[in-house]
């Protein structure tokens, strides 16, 4: 909700730049957690116990889109000082 708020504003003030860079960490971020629930769905399907390396394993597919939203985040503190600057 928050990126198309930014994205609205950016496309009517008519920075393309700035339009283009939010979409593109919103969808890395789309796609980060896409990869996540596929990893985490296979690793389900292979090992329905609790398996310590499964769960390794999801921990590192969920850091990825921690680290994607954390991208995300700080392009739109920066996009958003300048649009109120």
């Amino acid at each position: 909700v928050l990126s198309v708020g930014v994205l609205t504003a950016t496309f009517m003030l008519r920075e393309w730049l700035d339009f283009l860079l939010i979409l593109v960490v919103t969808g890395l971020v789309l796609i980060a957690e896409i990869f996540n629930s596929a990893v985490e769905a296979l690793c389900d399907f292979v090992e329905t116990r609790h398996n310590e390396k499964i769960a390794i394993i999801k921990d590192m597919a969920a850091a990825a889109v921690g680290i994607a939203i954390l991208l995300w985040a700080v392009v739109l503190v920066v996009e958003i000082g300048r649009l109120l600057a």
